[in-house]
């Protein structure tokens, strides 16, 4: 989701920015791009100088590309999660409403708001997106789970019930839905 964290500079981070270093300097775009994919929720500053310079400058360079696609909802959609990961929140929210500007009926823009404004504490914000989100797409199972996940942290879990049953009986491949509802 938007609101995700950096991760963790253990084992597995290390391999992977290991794995992806003799990419890091490709003479090709698109391979510099698809490493800079892999590497958006690296903790730069727990990097030695020489890895985090050329992790930094891809950055740069990733950010640039998504910035050329932000003329499109999915572009300034994709844009906001790349901010966000770099934890530019209010440049995540200004892509993120400009991804609504140019299509005010695009889910995952209004997902990630939502998801945005929650990690914010600012449900008040979100609850329009997610009622917003279940009147454009009522067969959807993701608005219902989060409009449900928001009425329990706003104190209406019983309200939550009705929608958890929906999202589980939308979206039976999704344990995680039935799971919620259960519980």
């Amino acid at each position: 989701g938007i609101a995700g964290e950096l991760t963790r500079f253990g084992d597995e981070t290390r391999e992977r920015v290991a794995r992806l270093a003799p990419v890091l300097r490709d003479p090709v775009r698109s391979v510099r791009i698809a490493a800079a994919r892999q590497l958006v929720d690296v903790e730069i500053a727990a990097l030695g100088a020489e890895q985090a310079k050329d992790i930094a400058r891809l950055m740069a360079e990733y950010r640039s590309s998504l910035e050329q696609n932000a003329d499109l909802p999915e572009g300034a959609t994709e844009l906001a999660l790349f901010e966000a990961s770099q934890g530019r929140f209010d440049a995540a929210d200004s892509a993120l409403a400009q991804a609504l500007k140019l299509s005010p009926r695009y889910l995952p823009a209004l997902m990630n708001r939502a998801d945005l404004y929650r990690a914010q504490g600012r449900d008040d914000l979100a609850e329009p997106l997610l009622r917003d989100a279940l009147s454009a797409y009522p067969e959807s199972a993701d608005p219902l789970h989060a409009l449900g996940l928001l009425y329990v942290r706003t104190g209406r879990a019983r309200d939550s019930v009705a929608l958890f049953r929906r999202a589980a009986r939308l979206a039976p491949q999704d344990p995680a839905y039935r799971l919620v509802y259960a519980l």
